[in-house]
């Protein structure tokens, strides 16, 4: 059936060291060709020879651009702090009247979450500046079929049975 496990686990011993093999357009069996190879991993029998290799330049690169991006919130201006009574501050809070936009007002209170929502969570990707004005913009986008992200992960749902 198979050679021997051993040396599997050596093959993936070496891939985890990041030198497995070249780079070469050949590739290598892992299971022995005695018989049965119509197991279920016999998808899975040859090793790719691309060189796996982690590169601390590539992932230092990402957590910079990632760390970067966390910094050049959209909405950052209207970060508040709220402060403790003997000094220091509870927390910080995107504040919807420091927008000083007309608009917010007349919003439903749910909108009114909605909105909160979006700007706390405002990243350039998943949510963008576009998203936030399509909600604070609601009683005209609200006829169209308009998606708006929608993450409640600190909205808490009241259930009255």
């Amino acid at each position: 059936m198979y050679k021997s496990s051993s040396a599997a686990s050596k093959l993936l011993k070496r891939a985890s060291r990041g030198h497995l093999y070249s780079s070469s357009a050949s590739s290598r069996t892992i299971l022995s060709s005695s018989g049965n190879n119509n197991l279920l991993l016999n998808g899975v029998r040859t090793v790719s020879t691309w060189r796996i290799r982690a590169s601390s330049s590539l992932f230092n690169g990402v957590h910079r651009k990632i760390s970067s991006m966390a910094s050049d919130h959209a909405f950052k201006g209207i970060l508040t702090s709220l402060p403790k009574p003997g000094g220091g501050e509870f927390g910080k809070f995107y504040s919807l009247p420091a927008l000083n936009d007309p608009r917010i007002d007349k919003l439903p209170y749910s909108i009114r979450i909605l909105l909160e929502s979006a700007i706390r969570n405002c990243d350039g990707f998943q949510v963008k500046k576009e998203d936030v004005e399509k909600i604070i913009d609601w009683e005209k986008t609200s006829p169209k079929l308009v998606e708006i992200p929608f993450k409640p992960a600190r909205v808490l749902l009241q259930v009255s049975i």
